[in-house]
């Protein structure tokens, strides 16, 4: 099951995966600095000894390639460590070189090296307000967990967590620019009302969680089919699978299936012992998919992100909900009911749709 840091997603997944081929004796070792296209950006991989020299060049391969559709104007700093010989403290200055200024930068340090020396595996991206600069964290573990699987046909899904993480990266930094102002933005989250916290809880700044993690989710498919490392229809189709079955022990319990119920993380704290990871990850991917039907890939993917920091601007912290209208032509109750509708059609009708909107995507070159 995978649960949220910050600003972004972390992906926990069990130990015990076999230990990999030595890439190098160094601590740290920069590993390559991709600028794209139009130069405006460049991202740079660390890596800690015992890191796997082919699943690295891939998993910079992938970030480059979704990069090229997806730019970013600010650096990016990927951080590969193993889990197995080191705590995550290790790495704790180069992570904190990215998310902290000069002035806080020893107390990052020294928090992250406090923290528990316990290993763990999991992969994560994080935005910094502060420098304007995202970072993935990815450990050894998590990149086993799908590099290794006997299953072939899930051999490369790791490379689409690649282009799912590398997506994030593109969400926040997209969203902290005013575009209007020509200025990158620190926004202030609204506090929630006191009175009715349980039933009214805070928005995130990026929209509902279902749909941050719902458009990585398919951006990850979308890019990883594109690169030809993975069947677009097969994996699709198995998350219309998992969730069937997820509907059906969910209604057990007397409730539907809700992809309201995922709009934060005051909501997923409490429906997490009656839903899994399908619901806002998987169920996401596909009301995103749904929503690309109605208006085309760019108002989802691009155009959203990057109107949230001006209508955060002009009214008064409503942002994402006025991206939303202004993009998708409906307030998200209205969605939430057509998707309901969506959602009770054939599988082999949403398979059809889905298919539609890959040949869209794939016809596609880079802007």
């Amino acid at each position: 099951m995978r649960f949220l840091i910050s600003l972004m997603c972390t992906f926990p997944f069990l130990l015990g995966c076999a230990p990999n081929k030595v890439m190098s004796n160094k601590k740290h070792q920069i590993i390559k600095t991709l600028n794209s296209p139009d130069s405006s950006y460049s991202f740079k991989t660390i890596v800690t000894k015992n890191i796997d020299l082919e699943r690295t060049k891939n998993i910079n391969n992938m970030i480059h390639y979704t990069s090229l559709y997806f730019p970013i104007k600010r650096p990016l700093t990927v951080i590969l460590w193993n889990n197995q010989q080191q705590s995550f403290s290790d790495v704790s200055s180069d992570y904190c070189l990215v998310m902290s200024d000069k002035r806080s930068l020893n107390k990052c340090i020294l928090k992250l090296q406090n923290a528990s020396n316990q290993p763990f595996a999991s992969v994560f991206t994080n935005y910094s307000t502060t420098t304007k600069q995202s970072v993935i964290v990815g450990d050894n573990q998590f990149w086993h967990r799908y590099h290794d699987v006997q299953d072939n046909k899930r051999h490369q899904q790791y490379l689409q967590i690649a282009a799912h993480e590398y997506y994030h990266a593109y969400q926040n930094t997209t969203a902290h620019y005013d575009r209007s102002l020509k200025q990158w933005v620190q926004p202030v989250s609204l506090p929630c009302n006191p009175e009715n916290k349980k039933t009214a809880p805070c928005y995130r700044y990026l929209g509902p969680i279902w749909l941050t993690e719902g458009s990585a989710e398919l951006v990850g498919v979308l890019m990883a089919a594109k690169a030809k490392k993975i069947v677009f229809h097969e994996v699709m189709s198995s998350m219309l699978i998992k969730q069937k079955v997820l509907a059906e022990q969910v209604m057990q319990k007397g409730e539907p299936l809700s992809l309201k119920a995922y709009e934060t993380s005051t909501d997923i704290a409490s429906v997490k012992h009656k839903y899994t990871f399908s619901a806002h990850y998987e169920m996401g991917a596909w009301a995103v998919l749904y929503l690309m039907s109605i208006t085309g890939p760019d108002k989802v993917l691009k155009d959203f992100y990057q109107d949230i920091a001006v209508l955060h601007r002009k009214t008064n912290g409503k942002g994402w909900q006025a991206a939303f209208r202004q993009n998708f032509g409906m307030e998200i109750d209205d969605f939430y009911a057509k998707f309901k509708l969506f959602n009770q059609q054939s599988h082999q009708a949403k398979m059809q749709l889905a298919d539609k909107v890959w040949r869209q995507f794939n016809e596609r070159t880079i802007n």
